[in-house]
């Protein structure tokens, strides 16, 4: 499927996610007052340590920006939005959810609440490029190559005796364990939420399934 029906820029998503996550003021205020300003330079500290000093403050916005937005969560949120909606956290009570969707099928995953976020999205990209079965994920896949590497880089130590082609399912496998992930596999379809619970590692596994009204189906 063509590329562009989700293009929104990927420095866009990023911060709007950003702000959204509460990671950073929608306006970012001075950091340094002419006053403190001037005090540098009454001090005799403007024209060497005070100047660094000044450009420290002053880039410490972009620097926090950069290192709050994980480069897993950057690549789903950018391949997976479409338009207004775009893959986010949820949080209930004693979980954290995400809903991963392309046109009107999902991937649902959960989480205990105590899983960190990072983690949360390392396991849904390393789920959705090492086993989504999805017509599509050859893109994903084709785009996001040297940043699956440094995923499996990440945790090679969960499965330190397991061969390379077993890594990733290994890997799945002991992050969905201790974080105590499920899964489903959900379709929208007129006006309806259906869901077949499913295994992190396994896609041919299908286990119970419900539907449910849904009033803002994507």
């Amino acid at each position: 499927m063509a590329k562009s029906r989700h293009r929104y820029s990927q420095q866009y998503h990023l911060e709007r996610h950003c702000f959204s996550m509460n990671f950073l003021p929608p306006q970012q205020p001075l950091l340094v007052s002419s006053s403190q300003l001037s005090k540098l330079v009454r001090a005799g500290h403007f024209f060497f340590g005070g100047i660094r000093y000044v450009l420290i403050l002053l880039l410490m916005p972009c620097s926090l920006f950069a290192a709050q937005t994980r480069d897993t969560q950057a690549a789903i949120v950018d391949y997976f939005g479409v338009g207004s909606t775009y893959p986010h956290l949820q949080h209930t009570k004693g979980f954290t959810s995400v809903e991963i969707c392309f046109d009107s099928t999902c991937d649902f995953y959960r989480f205990a609440s105590t899983t960190d976020e990072n983690v949360i999205w390392d396991l849904v990209f390393l789920h959705q490029y090492f086993v989504s079965p999805a017509f599509h994920i050859e893109q994903f896949k084709e785009k996001y190559h040297s940043l699956a590497r440094n995923v499996v880089a990440r945790y090679r130590r969960l499965c330190s005796s397991s061969t390379e082609e077993q890594l990733p399912i290994c890997m799945l496998r002991s992050l969905a364990k201790q974080h105590e992930v499920s899964y489903a596999f959900v379709r929208y379809d007129e006006g309806f939420r259906c869901q077949v619970v499913g295994r992190i590692a396994n896609p041919k596994f299908e286990g119970r399934s419900s539907c449910r009204k849904y009033q803002s189906a994507p």
